[in-house]
């Protein structure tokens, strides 16, 4: 009877267990997907940052530009202005790279074909709630996934230890017969 009972428990237990090895997996990739999310918002903000240098820098071209021929300035000036206009304009080229890089990556996060990821620059800038929910850290673990799917998996250990363990005693089977007699 107890060998039943704890095979039982072990079976419901390892169940329990996949079922929070499943929440596990599915947290961890809405954190992924979460994390590539914000890293798409900071390479946007990024971008924009860049092209605002881009139009600063290309402004300061055109007057060192002026500047050499009222004989201000000389070749070598103009040159370094070229120089970094061109640096920045790389370092936007690796910019967009690496967006449509993340947003490939969400988009596999999420199953799906590579598109554009809608975004908005608002949600990045949004208010932090003012209150933080807070625990004992102790009692705050309780609430992984993987920590109550290794529960659980101790938990069927335990059961299937007793249910082996009670395979090696003798079992007493009784069986209950019915008949009849004829009288004659």
């Amino acid at each position: 009877m107890g060998k039943l009972r704890n095979s039982r428990k072990a079976a419901i237990s390892n169940y329990l267990a996949s079922i929070e090895g499943n929440r596990f997996v599915m947290s961890n990739l809405i954190a992924a997907t979460a994390i590539a999310y914000y890293d798409l918002l900071a390479l946007d903000n990024e971008l924009e940052t860049l092209e605002q240098t881009l139009k600063m820098q290309h402004e300061a071209l055109e007057v060192v530009q002026l500047q050499k021929e009222v004989g201000q300035a000389n070749e070598l000036a103009v040159q370094q202005f070229q120089a970094q206009l061109l640096n920045t304009l790389a370092l936007k080229k690796n910019t967009l790279q690496q967006i449509v890089e993340t947003e490939n990556r969400v988009n596999f996060l999420l199953g799906r074909y590579p598109q554009p990821i809608e975004r908005t620059k608002e949600k990045l800038f949004r208010e932090v709630p003012q209150q933080i929910a807070f625990g004992v850290p102790s009692q705050l673990l309780l609430n992984r996934p993987d920590i109550r799917e290794a529960e659980f998996q101790v938990q069927a250990s335990k059961f299937d230890l007793k249910a082996a363990k009670a395979a090696f005693f003798q079992a007493l089977i009784l069986v209950l017969q019915c008949g009849f007699r004829r009288l004659t």
